[in-house]
């Protein structure tokens, strides 16, 4: 979870963070603020109306900006006190759930062979044997991606037009192309 949960939805107080063992109070959040994940810290910067309006949880410990795995029940909570969710920038976001998805054991059936691009939705559907990838851009240019989906280490490229979407099957054991729509242009 991310950023205070301390009040319920009437926004009424609600003592969530000391039932958890670690007391937190809200506070607004700065135009950079900076976040350690497993020790790395990360800037997570707000603009405009975001700083009247988005706040951070701070640490009765004192420690700040500093993602928090608490162990609760037969699991784990892991608590980034910056909603990084709202930030301007959506690195820190991806940065926290893949360390929580890390932490949960859950493995990994799709990454991005370069630098991720923010217009780019992806939506990876796990089969038994297959993997249908469903890209939107929700971009008003034309994007093109390289993906990398299943056991293989080879990247699948995919071109989606403005403001559409592409449709990938790939084939989990090996990684090879099964089916796309729209169906590549022939040369």
């Amino acid at each position: 979870m991310t950023g205070p949960f301390d009040r319920d939805e009437y926004e009424r107080p609600v003592d969530r963070s000391r039932a958890l063992g670690v007391p937190a109070a809200a506070r607004p959040v700065a135009p950079e603020e900076e976040l350690a994940i497993a020790g790395q810290p990360l800037r997570v910067p707000f603009r405009g109306g975001k700083l009247e309006r988005v706040e951070k949880a701070v640490f009765a410990d004192g420690e700040p900006g500093a993602v928090k795995v608490i162990p609760h029940g037969k699991g784990t909570v892991v608590w980034s006190p910056v909603p990084v969710e709202l930030s301007d920038d959506a690195a820190p976001a991806a940065a926290l759930y893949a360390f929580a998805l890390e932490r949960a054991g859950v493995a990994r059936t799709l990454g991005a062979a370069g630098a991720p691009d923010p217009a780019l939705l992806v939506r990876p559907i796990v089969f038994e044997k297959a993997i249908l990838l469903t890209v939107v851009n929700e971009s008003s240019r034309v994007k093109t991606a390289e993906l990398r989906a299943g056991n293989s280490a080879a990247p699948v490229a995919v071109t989606v037009p403005a403001g559409r979407a592409a449709l990938i099957f790939v084939d989990r054991a090996t990684g090879s192309v099964l089916g796309r729509y729209p169906e590549e242009e022939k040369p």
